[in-house]
């Protein structure tokens, strides 16, 4: 029997203004014309198939398949939790965002483009977190491959804190499917930004809504 493969929940990295993963170019009408009605209309039949599948991926990646805005109604208001820290601690979101911003990144250690995103990630914290922004990484790898989290952080020098997402729970509160997923809560609890994917550039957006976050809360980056 042939083993099945299933994808992987990591996204590529994609350059910007990228076409999303899987999503063919549409033939011109020159390709068209040799056609068939029977062949169109077969083709037709497998799009709307192949696009039902893939609904949840293209909604959320529509303009960029690397790093896109999900559509506001996917989560408006932050969710609460409390989690438990890789350093022993407990974090809860309502306490961090009394002192500003918060940004959740969901990663797994077997994700690439996670590893190439949370170095950039940690440089906007470490610019900002003076001034009250919260990085919160959120390790999302399975009970199986829990083991990797720790020496993954420990090798790739990360600093800011480190939750515990073993059991996907924090996963399914926010929506997340695929990782590298970030989300960006403004001190009153309302998803300011909700980014699925990684590409290079976006991490300058991202920080120009942190600092506009944390201005209007008073607490500019000295």
């Amino acid at each position: 029997m042939p083993t099945r493969r299933f994808p992987s929940p990591c996204l590529p990295v994609s350059a910007p203004g990228a076409r999303p993963a899987g999503i063919a170019r549409s033939p011109g009408a020159a390709g068209l014309a040799g056609c068939s009605r029977l062949a169109v209309a077969s083709a037709s039949i497998f799009l709307a198939v192949l696009l039902s599948t893939l609904s949840p991926l293209v909604a959320i990646s529509s303009e960029n398949a690397g790093a896109a805005d999900a559509p506001a109604t996917l989560l408006s208001v932050a969710p609460d939790f409390t989690a438990s820290g890789l350093d022993g601690g407990r974090y809860r979101l309502a306490d961090l965002l009394k002192r500003g911003p918060v940004l959740l990144a969901f990663w797994t250690t077997c994700c690439k483009p996670c590893l190439v995103e949370l170095p950039r990630l940690q440089k906007i914290w470490e610019r900002h977190r003076e001034a009250g922004f919260t990085l919160l990484g959120v390790a999302s790898d399975d009970q199986r491959n829990a083991a990797r989290i720790r020496p993954t952080v420990q090798s790739k020098g990360f600093r800011f804190p480190i939750v515990l997402n073993t059991d996907r729970k924090l996963s399914s509160l926010y929506n997340v499917r695929n990782y590298p997923t970030t989300v960006l809560i403004a001190p009153d609890g309302k998803v300011a930004l909700y980014r699925l994917g990684f590409t290079p550039g976006v991490d300058a957006e991202l920080e120009e809504r942190v600092a506009a976050l944390l201005a209007a809360k008073g607490n500019e980056t000295p």
